[in-house]
């Protein structure tokens, strides 16, 4: 059954937002009124086309290409359920306030390993669905969903080890700092955090396999960007870590551009030395 939902007047500036299709973004509000209250939608293409879009006459395809992009900007998350797969809006609670809510898919499971229970009482299950969170219990080191906090989460608790770091696990955060510290230096925020969405950002980079210079090139060229610099019709600077290295697409984008602008200064200085002006 469709509901009613909200549409917050940061959603039209929203950098995740526009950086997707008008028809991504159309699809996307569409989706709220046919998710449960949790926000969680099965994953069809057919099904969704048909509630948002009866009488118009996108493909399928179109469809899925609406979906893979809301997906890459993390806007949604795919996941699946006793071999049934689900979409859930990734900043559901925050936007959406439900009284009285109600549930009819299952939320995504935690992909760590799951303490076994030895006691001799029956685990209980998840009772309070009302938290703030998406009630999804997952180390929050390497996802922007939180924890579960109230009642009822015996079934689902996740063991966090407590080993010391390998040598690989050292070298992989000093890179983590050290593109963090070039981002400060270069985009003057001095102040920033390295939060877990920023660290989680930059080793999902690294794990698509950009090198240490790479990332920093990325960096540079976005530094370099008109548009993300404010030379755009709102005015404003984009150039969080998040944005930058958001997924492959814009990790290349920003250093084709660092590139480019490294070959115009480079072709430039040749110019003045055969025209005698260095």
């Amino acid at each position: 059954m469709s509901r009613i939902r909200t549409i917050k007047p940061e959603f039209w500036t929203s950098e995740q937002v526009i950086s997707c299709s008008p028809l991504a973004r159309l699809l996307f509000i569409g989706l709220w009124n046919f998710c449960d209250d949790n926000g969680v939608h099965p994953a069809s293409y057919v099904r969704i086309k048909a509630e948002v879009f009866p009488v118009d006459s996108f493909t399928l395809d179109e469809i899925k290409k609406c979906i893979t992009e809301l997906i890459n900007n993390d806007l949604l998350r795919e996941y699946v359920v006793e071999n049934k797969t689900y979409w859930i809006v990734t900043g559901w609670k925050t936007h959406q306030r439900i009284d009285k809510p109600t549930y009819r898919h299952p939320l995504p499971q935690s992909q760590l390993k799951t303490i076994s229970d030895n006691s001799t009482t029956t685990p209980r299950a998840i009772e309070d669905m009302s938290s703030s969170t998406l009630g999804i219990v997952e180390d929050s080191s390497t996802t922007e969903w939180k924890g579960m906090e109230g009642k009822g989460k015996d079934k689902e608790i996740c063991e966090v080890k407590t080993s010391p770091c390998s040598d690989s696990e050292k070298k992989s955060s000093a890179n983590t700092q050290e593109i963090f510290e070039h981002w400060q230096t270069v985009m003057n925020h001095p102040r920033a955090k390295l939060d877990s969405k920023r660290k989680h950002k930059i080793t999902q980079a690294f794990k698509l396999g950009y090198s240490l210079e790479e990332l920093k090139q990325a960096i540079n060229g976005c530094s370099k960007t008109p548009f993300n610099m404010g030379e755009n019709d709102r005015k404003e600077i984009y150039d969080d870590i998040e944005l930058i290295f958001r997924d492959a697409v814009h990790i290349d984008r920003f250093i084709r551009n660092a590139e480019n602008i490294s070959l115009s200064q480079s072709q430039g200085y040749t110019s003045n030395i055969m025209t005698g002006v260095v």
